[in-house]
C-alpha cells in the first residue's frame, strides 16, 4: 500500500514544515487558554482562601486578646484591692466582650466564606463551558476553512 520504509513516507518534508508553521497560532491560542484557566483556578482558590485565612487570623487574635484580658482581670481581682479591683473587673468584662465579638464575627465570616465558594466555582465552570463551546465553534470554522483550501 505504501511505497517506502515508513507508513508516512508519502508526506513531503516541505509539507511538514508548512503544516507545523501553520499550527503556531493554534499553539499560541492553546497556551493562552491554558494560562487563563490556571489563573482562574488560582483566583478561585485566592477568593475562597481569603475569607478562611481571615477567619483563622480573627479567631487567633480574638482568643489571644480575650484570654489576656480575662487572665489580667482575674490576677487583678485576686491580688489587689481598691482601684485595682475595679480595673480587674473591667479587664475581665472586656475579655469576655472580646470573646463574644470574636464568636459573632467568626460566625459571620464563616457563613460568608461558605456561601461565596459555591458561587465562585459555579461562575468559573460557566466560564470554562463558554470558552470550550467557543473553542469548539472556532475549531469547526478552522476545519471548514482548511477543507476548502
Amino acid at each position: 500500500m505504501f511505497s517506502g520504509g515508513t507508513p508516512y513516507s508519502f508526506v513531503k518534508y516541505s509539507d511538514t514544515i508548512t503544516l507545523s508553521s501553520g499550527t503556531i497560532p493554534l499553539i499560541a491560542v492553546i497556551i493562552n487558554l491554558s494560562l487563563i484557566f490556571v489563573f482562574s483556578f488560582f483566583l478561585t482558590f485566592a477568593v475562597a482562601g481569603g475569607p478562611v485565612l481571615a477567619l483563622v487570623l480573627l479567631v487567633v487574635a480574638g482568643v489571644v486578646l480575650s484570654l489576656t484580658g480575662i487572665t489580667y482581670g482575674l490576677i487583678q481581682l485576686v491580688s489587689q484591692e481598691g482601684f485595682a479591683l475595679l480595673a480587674g473587673r473591667y479587664e475581665l468584662g472586656l475579655g469576655l466582650a472580646i470573646a463574644g465579638v470574636t464568636v459573632v464575627l467568626s460566625a459571620l465570616l464563616y457563613s460568608g466564606a461558605t456561601g461565596l465558594i459555591p458561587f465562585v466555582m459555579k461562575n468559573i465552570f460557566c466560564f470554562f463551558r463558554f470558552v470550550f463551546l467557543k473553542l469548539k465553534a472556532q475549531m469547526r470554522r478552522l476545519y471548514e476553512y482548511c477543507t476548502q483550501i
